[in-house]
């Protein structure tokens, strides 16, 4: 197990995630340090851009699917890595958006599913 695995896991069991959520956001990196051959801490904004696309165009991965994903990237890089993310560079899908939900009454720019409301191999 590397380090950074290691932050991550103890970072998800500190906010009592569960085991379902930790499982797929640890997998969830995997492929994206697997997608670009290199540690996600050696990947920046422009990588998670290109690996967000990506999703969509060739892995045919739905909004939600896309959504899961942001949320896995956003909790590695906030919390374990302690960098800052920006929903405006790396927006979640909008057909998941909750500002194009008006009957939602919700105005934050953060996803429901991704439950922080701060802004080589893994």
């Amino acid at each position: 197990m590397t380090h950074l695995r290691k932050m991550m896991l103890e970072e998800l069991q500190r906010r009592h995630y569960s085991e379902a959520t930790t499982q797929r956001y640890i997998r969830f990196i995997e492929r994206f340090a697997q997608h670009f051959h290199r540690s996600p801490d050696r990947l920046g904004p422009q990588h998670i851009r290109e690996y967000q696309a990506q999703l969509f165009t060739v892995h045919k991965l739905t909004p939600g699917s896309v959504t899961n994903h942001l949320c896995a990237l956003r909790f590695l890089y906030i919390q374990t890595l302690k960098r800052p993310w920006s929903i405006a560079d790396t927006p979640y899908p909008e057909a998941l958006s909750p500002a194009h939900h008006p009957q939602s009454g919700r105005s934050s720019t953060a996803h429901p599913g991704c439950t922080d409301s701060s802004i080589a191999p893994f």
